[in-house]
């Protein structure tokens, strides 16, 4: 690695703004690397000192696992964002600034960089021909564009990332890979709903009978507790279901249940042996 820089001049508010800059000095003692935002003293200046043997890829993971980042916006796009095409240069334009440059911009770039720098020289010198600087407006517009239709598909944008070298980057490709992975969740959701659904037939009656025992035996007193037992049942259906799918029949005895809902109704107990009689009163 040769010595360069990286510079990002950003306005966060009226009043708040400056540049944040990423130095790189390969040096005896290894890659040294500071970070500076603006500002005075030390909590502004970070200086780490990599070993040589770790390359341009070691100082992305070490910029990704530190959460190093140009300006940080916590993913958010809405705003003003650190994108590598915006940031300024100083040395040599090359591969190596080019993915360092996306994971300084940070999520969700960083997800980027970090399948970029899995990849070998060789392929990675092929996509530089083939889209130009891979910290382009252009290149980084079309992930972007992906990024979109995961967003719109409800598909996880980092599987996609990492299945792109399969495609060579053909972002076309990709997008059409985000169409057929959302069709393969939606099958396999649809799947799991079945599923669940053949396994817990042959429970639901009694599951359907113990939640009104338990019902009865616990009735409501005013609109106020209406509510509660309403909570309260819904606790012990989900619980009896997933018991059955579980362990593939109805527990019994007493049983302590975690309140799984957001209301404040606290945990349960009840004890299912003593519905019994009454779920049989229910059925005849």
């Amino acid at each position: 690695m040769a010595n360069f820089s990286l510079t990002f001049d950003f306005f966060g508010a009226p009043g708040c703004g400056g540049s944040s800059r990423l130095s790189f000095a390969p040096s005896r003692q290894g890659i040294v690397v500071i970070d500076e935002l603006p500002g005075e003293g030390p909590d502004f200046r970070r200086r780490e000192v990599l070993p040589s043997s770790a390359g341009w890829r070691g100082v992305v993971d070490y910029l990704i696992r530190n959460s190093i980042v140009a300006y940080d916006t916590g993913g958010d796009l809405s705003g003003e964002y650190p994108w590598p095409y915006l940031m300024g240069l100083k040395g040599l334009d090359n591969l190596a600034t080019d993915v360092i440059a996306i994971a300084w911009a940070g999520e969700p770039l960083s997800d980027v960089a970090r399948v970029l720098s899995s990849l070998d020289d060789a392929t990675l010198a092929d996509q530089r021909l083939r889209h130009g600087s891979l910290r382009s407006e252009a290149f980084i517009g079309e992930v972007m564009r992906v990024k979109h239709w995961c967003d719109e598909m409800i598909v996880d944008f980092d599987d996609i990332i990492a299945r792109g070298p399969r495609f060579g980057w053909n972002f076309r490709m990709m997008r059409k890979d985000v169409v057929a992975l959302a069709r393969v969740s939606a099958a396999e959701e649809k799947a799991k709903r079945l599923r669940n659904c053949w396994s817990l037939s042959p429970f639901e009656p009694r599951i359907a009978t113990l939640v009104l025992a338990w019902r009865w035996a616990n009735p409501a007193t005013s609109s106020n507790t209406q509510m509660g037992v309403s909570i309260r049942s819904g606790i012990l259906q989900r619980f009896l279901e997933a018991y059955a799918r579980e362990h593939g029949t109805l527990p019994n005895g007493i049983q302590c249940i975690k309140n799984d809902t957001q209301y404040g109704v606290g945990d349960l107990t009840v004890d299912l042996d003593a519905l019994v009689p009454i779920s049989e009163g229910a059925q005849s």
